[in-house]
């Protein structure tokens, strides 16, 4: 090898060692929006699956567990080496002019996620307390559907309930049939009662009004020059027993010793809600047939919509387009990417469980597991 060919060798794997050295330092920048999201997706993936797996659970009557991250931290290491021998001089015998050089770089990514179990007293209050009523009303306001808030989060206003949050009936109940049709009857009393708060508010003839942010609602009718209105408005008094001399009602959360001038919102719990809507689980025959849960009739209102806003699909193979899909006791359930209504639910529920129930709330232990070599 001449003397220059040598030189350009040389400086060639010069050129390339500082490659390798100064693509190091611009790695970790570069990684960043990659990483980033790539666990913001995961994270948003993991939440709705362990929803989902919870409302199963409940429904095959076992208790929900929820895991929380709480931390993630991400270490990126680098190895590179750059190696070069040669010869020269020598006679052609002993190998002549020669050059050997060798360049590598390695990279590593090593995660470390902090889960926190939740658990505890106060977690378990918060997922047992009903929700507060402002809450609810907060999120209304906020621009989400409260016709679904109300359906799904209320357990009765004034003497008129809901279909009860009972995850499924009593094996053997001889009046059980009596007191699903008792649920049906309450159920469309309760869904006649909010269509007409959404009809009326939609037509600004009643109205909540907060004094504070810190204070429950007053519930205001104005049917001044909206006398077209004023059946459903005796309708609606009619059916919670309001006074129809007044316009004007405390919201209130006190169910005995009602004053006449206050309309009663009782709420549900995490755990009810939960409940409530695992009634619209699909389960598989052969898991009835086993005796693993009892079954509970799909109904249907007058108007062709189920009593349960929430539907969630069963079957043995894996869906193809789910918007969030989990398995348990060997069959996948899913949501339906196209039900559109309950994904807007399921959405609503896990915005109640962050406001209700959010993590850190208890001194569980941590554990730390590094997902990396």
């Amino acid at each position: 090898m001449t003397r220059p060919t040598f030189q350009r060798v040389f400086t060639s794997l010069s050129i390339l060692g500082i490659l390798l050295l100064t693509s190091c330092v611009s790695v970790g920048p570069n990684r960043l929006p990659h990483d980033r999201f790539d666990y913001n997706e995961a994270i948003s993936q993991s939440s709705k699956q362990q929803m989902l797996t919870n409302i199963v659970r409940i429904r095959y009557l076992d208790f929900p567990v929820f895991v929380s991250v709480s931390s993630i931290i991400t270490s990126y290491d680098y190895a590179g080496s750059l190696g070069l021998e040669g010869t020269a001089g020598l006679p052609d015998d002993l190998g002549g002019d020669g050059i050997v050089g060798s360049a590598n770089l390695a990279f590593a990514e090593r995660p470390t996620i902090t889960y926190m179990p939740l658990s505890g007293r106060e977690f378990t209050q918060r997922l047992l307390s009903p929700i507060p009523v402002e809450a609810i009303f907060w999120l209304g306001q906020a621009g989400w559907d409260i016709d679904m808030l109300l359906l799904t989060g209320i357990n009765r206003i004034n003497n008129v309930e809901n279909l009860s949050f009972e995850a499924n009936p009593v094996r053997g109940d001889t009046i059980a049939e009596q007191s699903q049709r008792r649920d049906i009857e309450n159920l469309e009393n309760f869904r006649r009662v909010i269509d007409l708060l959404w009809y009326l508010a939609d037509q600004e003839v009643i109205e909540l009004q907060r004094e504070n942010e810190s204070s429950l609602p007053k519930l205001v009718f104005d049917t001044d020059g909206r006398q077209e209105h004023l059946p459903l408005v005796d309708e609606l008094k009619d059916l919670l027993d309001l006074d129809s001399g007044r316009d004007v009602f405390q919201v209130t959360t006190r169910i005995a010793r009602r004053q006449s001038d206050e309309i009663s919102f009782q709420s549900r719990s995490l755990t009810s809600i939960m409940a409530f809507l695992a009634k619209g689980v699909d389960v598989p025959q052969v898991h009835i047939a086993k005796g693993w849960t009892e079954p509970i009739p799909v109904q249907k209102s007058v108007d062709d919509q189920f009593f349960i806003p929430l539907r969630v699909h069963s079957q043995q193979e894996r869906p193809s387009d789910a918007f969030v899909a989990v398995q348990y006791q060997g069959y996948w359930f899913y949501l339906d990417q196209a039900d559109l209504q309950s994904k807007l639910v399921f959405q609503m529920l896990s915005a109640l469980f962050e406001l209700q129930a959010p993590a850190g709330v208890t001194a569980a232990p941590l554990l730390t597991l590094p997902t990396g070599r």
